[in-house]
């Protein structure tokens, strides 16, 4: 069927439609297998409310717990990495069509994102679902089958990628196909997870019947009882370290072991502080779409200019008016060939430090919430209501992830203007390819900013010399020790204030513009970081970006405090037994002295309550603020 669309003919635009109608109907066919599959699903799985509706059947899937989830992180992050290349397809394809800002068509577009976003979740639901199975057996071989059947769509895109475009254009072969690699590896990954499941499953029920169960429903159920429970191992591990002395001594910092250390939080056993499923996932779609996107301007990039050398050197060959300007035609095309790879390698790695620094802010961030430190969410947005918290915190992964991508764009148009510029301005009049004349703007910015650090400095030395007592104090949050603000010579300080006063309204014409520069530079820089507010101290409510991660922390906050989890799993376990016993400590951490005091004893059910009383009375005796709250 592959075979046959090269055959029609019309050249790689005609190949490439036919294909993509092709594959359009793969896709459709693919979407109803994951609605029947949800059906199937669905019915397997039992309710468990009092509702029996359709025999207890028909129970609502969860594909995955973004809020308090805490397993299987690696394969969430796998399952939402195979959706980055239909998210970036769809999007190019979807933002492609639109010809105008002012026509219905940029209406059209807005409309049609929503069943889009359906479409894709659709798509991929069956794979998350089959990531937190009820029945190993059923779950693990849907789940195998679905990804293999993707994978099979993934190499058909493949074969017509090769056949479509033709040879001489290699780069952009190589492109369409090094975009789909990731997603194919995120395949693979989930069909031997999902095969592994299987395995683990059959060698299981073996080794049951071997030992003399016989049950089906015993062999096919997975056991919850771990899984049941409100507090995970992180948090009670969190609880734990709360009480242990705390450990001050700080090693040098450097930047690649807080790198490793940012990496480690993910999986490492010992770490009492782990990224939630809905930090990890979200970066990982960014990152990936962040590869799509490198490798799309590369390939891109990269064929424009075989076509522009080409063109050069076809137009400059025979024509002999236009030979004298060949060589200034030929180091332009080399700036702009050595200023696009610069700064695709410099939009690339900031992206990557941004996206680094925004895993750190979060981790801080959370860290200072948990102590109760409250001063990293600005005052008006702490005051909302809970309604726009809740509904802003659902934008946080695709505000996320759009702003990295639109930031990623930015960073690339920008760092390209700027080195074009830095080479016609500064690098080719130093090397002689140019006139001298173009450097005249490089040396007046030189000039003019060492006489602005000279005049500066020597503010400075009046100061410490003539202006200040010859005092000394200690600032105890540095370290070091500072002249004490107390005016010594005032004469001089009258003077110097009243020339200054002329001087600085002449001066700040100019700098004053410095403002508006930095102001850009700050925000293309940190553009994709949402961790912090673009806009000034109190009109952060203004940023819809950061409000949507400020309400994320709230919300993560709210739900998945170490502290409150673990109180109240303590309380739905001493419910259900019967005994107050709460194990927070482990005695392998602990000194000797707190290691032999017990904590559980033992409480009747019918003296439960006159128990609980009495601890509400004693509580409310030694707290008396409490009283008054």
């Amino acid at each position: 069927m592959v075979s046959s669309i090269n055959s029609t003919g019309g050249g790689e635009v005609a190949c490439l439609y036919q294909s993509g109608i092709l594959e359009r109907e793969f896709e459709g066919y693919a979407i109803l297998t994951a609605i029947c599959l949800i059906g199937v699903l669905s019915v397997i799985e039992k309710r468990k409310d009092a509702y029996q509706c359709c025999g207890g059947r028909l129970k609502c899937l969860i594909p995955v717990n973004l809020l308090d989830g805490n397993r299987d992180t690696l394969g969430y992050a796998a399952a939402f990495g195979c959706t980055s290349s239909t998210i970036y397809l769809n999007i190019s394809t979807l933002y492609s069509t639109q010809t105008s800002f002012w026509d219905w068509s940029a209406l059209v577009v807005f409309l049609f994102t929503i069943p889009l976003s359906v479409v894709i979740g659709l798509t991929f639901y069956p794979l998350f679902v089959c990531l937190t199975p009820s029945f190993r057996f059923v779950h693990s071989t849907i789940g195998l089958g679905y990804s293999t059947l993707w994978l099979g769509l993934t190499s058909l895109r493949f074969q017509i990628y090769v056949i479509c475009i033709k040879q001489s254009k290699w780069m952009l072969t190589g492109t369409l196909i090094a975009m789909h690699i990731p997603q194919v590896v995120c395949l693979l990954y989930l069909a031997l997870r999902f095969l592994y499941m299987l395995a683990t499953d059959i060698k299981n029920t073996f080794h049951a019947y071997r030992n003399g169960h016989t049950g089906c429903m015993e062999l096919a159920v997975l056991d919850k009882a771990e899984n049941d429970r409100l507090a995970n191992a992180k948090q009670i591990q969190h609880v734990r370290m709360l009480f242990l002395k705390p450990d001050n001594s700080t090693s040098p910092g450097q930047y690649i072991n807080k790198l490793l250390d940012t990496i480690q939080l993910s999986y490492k056993k010992e770490r009492p502080f782990r990224y939630s499923h809905r930090v990890v996932v979200t970066f990982t779609v960014a990152l990936l779409c962040l590869y799509q996107v490198t490798v799309s301007v590369f390939g891109v990039g990269t064929h424009l200019i075989i076509l522009l050398d080409g063109f050069v050197d076809d137009h400059f060959k025979n024509s002999s008016i236009f030979l004298e300007f060949k060589d200034g035609v030929k180091l332009f095309c080399d700036v702009l060939t050595v200023s696009f790879y610069v700064s695709l390698i410099l939009a690339t790695l900031l992206s990557g430090i941004s996206i680094f620094q925004i895993m750190v802010s979060y981790r801080r961030n959370m860290m200072a919430l948990y102590r109760g430190d409250f001063s990293v969410i600005p005052n008006e947005a702490y005051h909302q209501s809970a309604i726009t918290v809740m509904t802003d915190n659902l934008h946080y992964p695709g505000y996320q992830i759009a702003y990295l991508i639109w930031g990623y764009q930015i960073h690339i148009i920008v760092f390209f203007i700027a080195c074009v510029l830095i080479a016609c301005l500064v690098v080719l009049p130093i090397l002689g390819k140019v006139q001298l004349v173009f450097l005249q703007p490089f040396l007046t910015l030189v000039s003019t900013t060492a006489i602005r650090l000279l005049i500066s400095i020597v503010q400075k030395f009046i100061s410490k010399r003539w202006l200040l007592h010859d005092h000394d104090v200690l600032n105890t949050e540095t370290g070091k020790t500072n002249k004490v603000l107390s005016l010594k010579n005032r004469d001089t300080y009258h003077n110097m204030a009243y020339f200054m006063f002329f001087y600085y309204i002449l001066i700040a014409l100019i700098r004053c513009l410095m403002r508006i520069v930095k102001a850009v530079v700050l925000g293309v820089i940190l553009f994709g970081r949402i961790d912090r507010s673009g806009l000034m101290h109190g009109f952060e409510t203004w940023d819809t970006g950061y409000m949507a991660y400020v309400s994320f922390l709230q919300m993560e906050l709210v739900h998945c405090h170490p502290v409150l989890v673990v109180f109240c799993d303590q309380l739905l376990q001493r419910s259900s037994a019967g005994t107050v016993q709460v194990p927070m400590h482990n005695t392998n951490d602990l000194p000797n002295h707190i290691r032999s005091r017990t904590t559980s004893i033992v409480i009747p059910k019918y003296n439960r309550r006159i128990h609980n009383r009495w601890l509400k009375v004693y509580t409310l005796l030694r707290n008396p603020t409490l009283v008054n709250c």
